[in-house]
Protein backbone atom coordinates (compact mmCIF):
# COMPACT_ATOMS: atom_id res chain seq x y z
CA UNK A 1 0.00 0.00 0.00
CA UNK A 2 1.20 3.41 -1.09
CA UNK A 3 1.47 6.29 0.99
CA UNK A 4 -1.46 8.29 -1.05
CA UNK A 5 -3.59 5.04 -0.82
CA UNK A 6 -3.00 4.75 3.15
CA UNK A 7 -4.18 8.43 3.18
CA UNK A 8 -7.14 7.90 1.14
CA UNK A 9 -8.12 4.39 3.31
CA UNK A 10 -7.58 6.61 6.16
CA UNK A 11 -10.25 9.66 5.56
CA UNK A 12 -12.42 7.10 4.24
CA UNK A 13 -12.08 5.08 7.82
CA UNK A 14 -12.87 8.82 9.40
CA UNK A 15 -15.30 9.38 7.63
CA UNK A 16 -17.20 6.26 8.27
CA UNK A 17 -16.68 6.15 11.77
CA UNK A 18 -17.64 9.41 12.63
CA UNK A 19 -21.64 8.97 11.99
CA UNK A 20 -21.39 5.35 13.83
CA UNK A 21 -20.13 6.87 16.81
CA UNK A 22 -22.73 9.78 16.55
CA UNK A 23 -25.35 6.87 16.26
CA UNK A 24 -24.46 5.03 19.30
CA UNK A 25 -23.94 8.31 21.74
CA UNK A 26 -27.39 9.27 20.75
CA UNK A 27 -28.40 5.49 21.32
CA UNK A 28 -27.59 5.41 24.43
CA UNK A 29 -28.48 8.77 25.40
CA UNK A 30 -32.12 7.72 24.29
CA UNK A 31 -31.79 4.18 26.13
CA UNK A 32 -31.03 6.16 29.17
CA UNK A 33 -34.05 8.46 29.09
CA UNK A 34 -36.43 5.86 28.31
CA UNK A 35 -35.04 3.74 31.38
CA UNK A 36 -35.34 6.28 33.59
CA UNK A 37 -38.82 6.86 32.99
CA UNK A 38 -38.81 10.54 34.06
CA UNK A 39 -40.83 12.35 36.62
CA UNK A 40 -44.30 13.56 35.56
CA UNK A 41 -45.83 16.09 36.91
CA UNK A 42 -49.62 15.25 38.14
CA UNK A 43 -50.67 17.96 35.10
CA UNK A 44 -48.80 15.55 32.89
CA UNK A 45 -51.18 12.62 33.74
CA UNK A 46 -54.31 11.68 31.70
CA UNK A 47 -57.47 12.97 33.51
CA UNK A 48 -58.62 10.85 35.95
CA UNK A 49 -55.28 8.71 36.63
CA UNK A 50 -55.09 6.79 39.90
CA UNK A 51 -51.66 5.77 41.00
CA UNK A 52 -51.11 1.93 41.54
CA UNK A 53 -47.36 1.96 42.48
CA UNK A 54 -43.92 1.72 40.65
CA UNK A 55 -45.00 4.49 37.77
CA UNK A 56 -48.10 2.67 36.95
CA UNK A 57 -51.24 4.49 36.78
CA UNK A 58 -55.01 3.22 35.90
CA UNK A 59 -56.90 5.53 33.64
CA UNK A 60 -60.84 5.88 33.42
CA UNK A 61 -62.15 4.96 29.87
CA UNK A 62 -65.86 5.05 30.34
CA UNK A 63 -68.31 2.73 31.72
CA UNK A 64 -69.24 -0.13 30.05
CA UNK A 65 -73.11 -1.04 28.64
CA UNK A 66 -73.84 -1.73 32.48
CA UNK A 67 -72.82 1.64 33.37
CA UNK A 68 -69.35 -0.58 35.09
CA UNK A 69 -66.51 1.85 34.66
CA UNK A 70 -63.55 0.79 32.34
CA UNK A 71 -59.70 1.31 33.11
CA UNK A 72 -57.13 1.13 31.00
CA UNK A 73 -53.10 0.88 32.63
CA UNK A 74 -50.74 3.49 31.48
CA UNK A 75 -46.95 3.67 32.31
CA UNK A 76 -45.21 6.64 31.14
CA UNK A 77 -41.67 5.11 28.88
CA UNK A 78 -42.80 1.66 30.31
CA UNK A 79 -44.68 -0.60 27.57
CA UNK A 80 -48.38 -2.16 29.39
CA UNK A 81 -50.91 -4.90 28.48
CA UNK A 82 -53.19 -3.32 26.20
CA UNK A 83 -56.41 -4.83 28.70
CA UNK A 84 -59.70 -3.50 29.68
CA UNK A 85 -59.72 -3.25 33.58
CA UNK A 86 -62.49 -2.82 36.39
CA UNK A 87 -62.19 -2.02 39.96
CA UNK A 88 -62.33 -4.85 42.15
CA UNK A 89 -64.42 -4.31 46.14
CA UNK A 90 -60.81 -4.20 47.78
CA UNK A 91 -59.68 -1.73 45.27
CA UNK A 92 -57.41 -2.94 43.18
CA UNK A 93 -57.79 -3.60 39.71
CA UNK A 94 -58.79 -6.70 37.62
CA UNK A 95 -59.38 -7.78 34.14
CA UNK A 96 -62.45 -9.78 35.23
CA UNK A 97 -65.61 -8.37 35.09
CA UNK A 98 -67.22 -10.84 37.13
CA UNK A 99 -64.82 -9.59 39.84
CA UNK A 100 -65.70 -6.02 39.47
CA UNK A 101 -67.35 -4.11 42.07
CA UNK A 102 -70.22 -2.20 39.93
CA UNK A 103 -72.97 -2.76 42.11
CA UNK A 104 -75.56 -4.88 39.82
CA UNK A 105 -73.94 -7.68 37.31
CA UNK A 106 -74.50 -8.79 34.05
Amino acid sequence: MTIRSGRIFHDRLRAAVLPLTLAALLGVAGCAQAQSGGQMSQSDLPAGAIATGDGVYMVPIAPDETGCMQYRMHAPGKAVVQVIFYRAADGKFTPDRSKADCGKKP
